[in-house]
């Protein structure tokens, strides 16, 4: 019964709250549009009972899984707070029929596009659209549940929502993330160094998004070391280290873990002439390498272990590929075989340090010019995010 309840639950998508999660996003969301409040995948009920608690004048909830709306019914029940549950899919619901709400509150499903199909899909896809987001079949559900969900407020209003971190990662999130821009007056993202996702092996964002109607040109993201940090969030009323997560261009995650000084440089590196991206030299594809199966291929428990985004293992898709900056070199051919096969005997010895001070040297000092104090600071930077990247990762496996 158990196994079978958890393999519903994966079906639908859905990843239950930690409670300091769920108490955060409703103390913010009745904090700055407090009323009539709507969870849209109301699972067990938490996120509605917060709400009742914190003084909701009523609340909706909708799920697909009957289990969780009779949970959910039991909590609304128990609290003595007006409510309507309705057993439907998300994208059938009609926001003229049933808004304008002041809150939208909750953690979306997170369904990946391969199972994200059909009718459901071609509904989530339509509504994304009606709020100027042109999302591609490669969506997953979380993306157009999102946009769905703003349609549902009244202007002013406010959405609080668990999201993946491919909201700033993937091109279909970066779409999301700009049609949110365009309809509320300020969005913050609050993220964190470790997964608190486990089961979901997701790094997630808590987005915060206010004024409903409004718009922004870029999103506020706070990075927090530990979840036990929300509560001093909400005691402030305020952000402190704020990185603006710009949408003019592509935007970089990483980045915001970084000082300013930082940030500055890589973006005077990027800008420099030398620096092209690997679209300037050709196209990207997707494509398959095969022979030497124990080497390219990861075993099914490694890609378990490193299956999250910005966990132990980097995926990139075919576009993201072609954004990465490249720096062609200036040496001589046979300057650039001694260099290539210095670095060649170094990794095969499995000294990877040798192998990137060589890179370091060839093409950040003698090419570029940069400085000996310059240098320390890329590679401060790379030691940084290496180890968000491994931390995230052990967590996962934990």
């Amino acid at each position: 019964m158990a196994e079978r309840a958890l393999t519903r639950k994966k079906g639908l998508g859905s990843y239950y709250t930690d409670p300091r999660v769920v108490d955060f996003l409703v103390e913010w969301g009745m904090g700055v549009s407090p009323g009539l409040v709507m969870d849209p995948s109301c699972g067990d009920g938490r996120f509605p009972e917060a709400a009742a608690r914190r003084g909701a004048s009523r609340i909706i909830g909708c799920d697909l899984d009957p289990d969780a709306l009779e949970s959910s019914a039991r909590t609304l029940c128990d609290a003595e707070m007006p409510s309507k549950l309705l057993d439907s899919d998300f994208f059938l619901l009609d926001p003229n029929r049933i808004g304008p709400v002041d809150l939208v509150v909750g953690n979306p499903p997170f369904i990946r596009y391969q199972q994200f199909s059909g009718k459901s899909r071609a509904r989530a896809l339509g509504s994304a659209l009606r709020v100027g987001a042109r999302l591609t079949n490669l969506s997953a559900s979380w993306a157009p549940f999102l946009l769905h969900s703003l349609q549902f407020l009244r202007p002013g209003g406010a959405l609080a929502m668990v999201v993946p971190a491919e909201l700033a990662q993937t091109g279909y999130g970066v779409t999301t993330l700009r049609a949110l821009c365009a309809n509320f007056s300020r969005i913050r993202l609050v993220t964190f160094r470790r997964n608190w996702f486990a089961d979901a092996q997701q790094e997630i964002f808590f987005l915060l998004a206010e004024g409903r109607g409004g718009s922004c040109v870029a999103a506020q993201l706070t990075p927090l070391d530990r979840i036990d940090e929300l509560s001093q969030l909400v005691l402030r009323k305020r952000m402190d280290g704020i990185y603006h997560l710009s949408l003019d261009g592509d935007p970089t995650l990483g980045l915001a873990f970084l000082d300013s000084f930082t940030r500055d440089l890589w973006a005077e590196l990027k800008s420099r002439p030398q620096a092209l991206t690997l679209e300037a030299l050709g196209g990207v594809i997707n494509g398959y390498v095969s022979g030497a199966n124990t080497f390219f291929h990861c075993t099914r428990e490694e890609a378990v272990k490193r299956r999250s985004y910005g966990g132990g293992l980097l995926k990139l898709e075919p576009s993201e590929m072609q954004r990465i900056p490249v720096i062609l070199p200036t040496s001589t051919e046979e300057e650039l075989r001694d260099h290539f096969d210095a670095a060649d005997r170094a990794i095969r010895a499995g000294d990877f340090s040798a192998a990137n001070q060589i890179a370091n040297r060839v093409i950040l000092e003698d090419q570029l010019g940069l400085s000996v104090a310059d240098l320390g600071i890329l590679q401060q930077a790379h030691a940084t995010l290496l180890d968000r990247r491994m931390a995230r990762a052990r967590s996962n496996a934990s």
